[in-house]
């Protein structure tokens, strides 16, 4: 039986939204502090977890209006929750948001028509036949304007062991990760290792 989500009401409209990871409670869920610094984002422990979350990270949170924050009162002797409420996060790279970042100050981002979103990963598979790529090049390569929505595709994806993933990192200790690339296989990310490769390898694995 099919139902209608259209028909489900007071339904909030999931917000995507930049944020970095401020703190962690004693019971293991996080906050999250917007990007331009006006609100908190609740990370339940769940979400935690699944990503190994830690302080510093810059995350694109999936967010809706926290019920706790709208109902609170001052009589109730606690401090007032987060406004938002992150359902979904993923990490993002330090490339991905200077994207984000430049296509918001140049107004540049349109909804995504309702006719691709269905296929996003079909286009997406489809675009990586072609060779690697990171996350703005290849939304811009399937014609998808919100960068994150195809980075929030591809983490998914990725996950699901349906492509491979490569973190580059310009300096050693860095906890973010310079740029993420994406291709359908990891021989697709890096060259096909020769006999003389396969051999130094074993030397240092002893």
């Amino acid at each position: 039986m099919q139902y209608d989500m259209n028909l489900i009401g007071n339904r909030p409209t999931p917000v995507y939204l930049e944020a970095t990871i401020t703190n962690f409670t004693k019971g293991g869920s996080a906050f999250a502090r917007e990007a331009d610094g006006m609100r908190d984002i609740f990370v339940p422990v769940a979400v935690v977890e699944r990503m190994t979350l830690e302080r510093g990270d810059q995350v694109i949170a999936t967010t809706v209006p926290n019920r706790l924050y709208e109902s609170w009162t001052p009589d109730l002797g606690v401090l007032r929750p987060a406004e938002l409420f992150a359902i979904h996060i993923v990490k993002a790279d330090e490339a991905t948001i200077r994207a984000m970042q430049d296509a918001s100050a140049q107004e540049q981002i349109v909804e995504v028509p309702k006719d691709v979103v269905p296929t996003v990963q079909e286009l997406i598979l489809e675009a990586l036949k072609d060779g690697p790529y990171r996350a703005p090049a290849l939304a811009k390569k399937i014609g998808v304007a919100r960068t994150y929505t195809v980075f929030d595709r591809l983490c998914e994806m990725h996950e699901e062991g349906l492509i491979a993933r490569a973190n580059l990192y310009s300096k050693a200790g860095q906890k973010q990760a310079s740029y993420v690339i994406w291709g359908l296989t990891t021989n697709d990310l890096f060259p096909a290792l020769d006999e003389d490769d396969v051999d130094d390898m074993s030397d240092l694995q002893g």
